[in-house]
């Protein structure tokens, strides 16, 4: 094809010591034809999640240099957890802009935001009957729901049922650069996905503002998500158990603001733009080139 002609094409003038090749992406298809130039393997997902055969994947790892996942959940599902050259390099955010940061953690009338893809593993139909739980005790709360997708008109009858229309307010897409401003403009964030998140950039994004979240106990938010430290933690699926950390955090003002400021610190620290080049520098680094 054209784009293997431009690719060959490309190695012979850049002659690169190292390839580095990410599962979701078409290179996968070109693997076997780049020659035997190191390969660095990137898993953002577990098998099942790519719309390859699976005997490619596996091949692709197989002949791998390295494999790095963007969780040990990830890699436990994606590779043996006895494969040596397997290892975790968490995804890495650029800081938002220092306005976001700044704005204050009291916000009046209280407001949870609900942000990503509207599907079903998202989980929001579930922060929907949590907020109506929570409305019993904070009535003058309001919940936000930003994005796009096909359940979108599921959760607006959802919410039409349980919620009184002055407590929610759906956003529809929201544009990278909008949402620090949105985070920032929220109390705390729930994330009560129901299918194992490979990584959880939500949850990342709202540490850097400051702000904790609420999130299912479930694929890789463990490992952004410290609970009782950075966040709450809550058993996938449980309505009762996210109402009553969202409960808590409206309850106690000072614990909410302790969380934003622990889990700002936390995701600065591990999983900055610069924290992932240097994992990645070091499993470079690793390759025998010879």
């Amino acid at each position: 094809s054209a784009a293997l002609v431009r690719l060959k094409s490309l190695l012979s003038k850049f002659k690169p010591e190292v390839i580095h090749l990410h599962s979701s992406n078409p290179s996968i298809w070109y693997h076997r034809f780049i020659g035997d130039i190191p390969t660095v393997v990137t898993v953002h997902a577990p098998p099942s999640f790519y719309a390859v055969p699976q005997s490619m994947l596996e091949t692709l790892w197989h002949d791998a240099a390295a494999i790095t996942c963007v969780s040990e959940a990830t890699r436990q599902a994606a590779c043996p957890t006895s494969d040596s050259k397997s290892c975790v390099v968490h995804n890495g955010l650029r800081s938002p802009p220092p306005f976001a940061t700044s704005m204050k953690a009291d916000i009046t009338p209280p407001a949870i935001l609900c942000l990503g893809r509207l599907v079903p593993e998202k989980g929001f139909d579930i922060a929907i009957r949590a907020f109506s739980i929570m409305l019993r005790t904070h009535p003058s709360a309001v919940l936000h729901l930003a994005g796009t997708g096909p359940a979108r008109r599921d959760l607006e009858t959802l919410a039409d049922e349980l919620l009184p229309v002055q407590n929610y307010q759906f956003h529809g897409p929201i544009e990278p650069d909008q949402v620090p401003a949105l985070i920032a403009q929220s109390s705390f964030v729930f994330m009560p996905s129901t299918w194992a998140e490979p990584f959880g950039l939500v949850a990342v994004q709202t540490g850097q503002v400051g702000r904790p979240i609420v999130a299912s106990h479930i694929g890789g938010l463990p490992e952004i998500v410290q609970n009782g430290v950075t966040g709450l933690l809550v058993p996938p699926g449980d309505v009762k158990a996210l109402a009553a950390a969202g409960n808590r955090l409206l309850d106690q003002a000072e614990l909410c603001r302790s969380l934003g400021t622990a889990a700002q610190a936390h995701v600065n620290r591990c999983f900055s733009l610069s924290a992932c080049a240097s994992a990645y520098d070091e499993v470079y680094a690793q390759i025998d080139r010879s």
